[in-house]
């Protein structure tokens, strides 16, 4: 169950809506981080969230 995600020219535009705001606010939060990713593949947002309890690793299962 595999399904690709759908490109965003063809979600409907309170879909569209959605995703650039997502896009705005990892924009304005990621700005004071670093983007280089350490030997742990990871950038600097990453890490500050990976202790958060909602965060979970690509690779985690559920």
């Amino acid at each position: 169950m595999n399904s690709r995600a759908a490109p965003p020219s063809l979600l409907p535009a309170n879909r569209r809506i959605v995703l650039s705001g997502e896009a705005l606010m990892r924009r304005i939060l990621s700005a004071p981080f670093d983007t280089t990713l350490g030997a742990d593949e990871m950038d600097d947002i990453e890490r500050a969230v990976a202790a958060l309890p909602l965060w979970r690793a690509a690779d985690a299962s559920s």
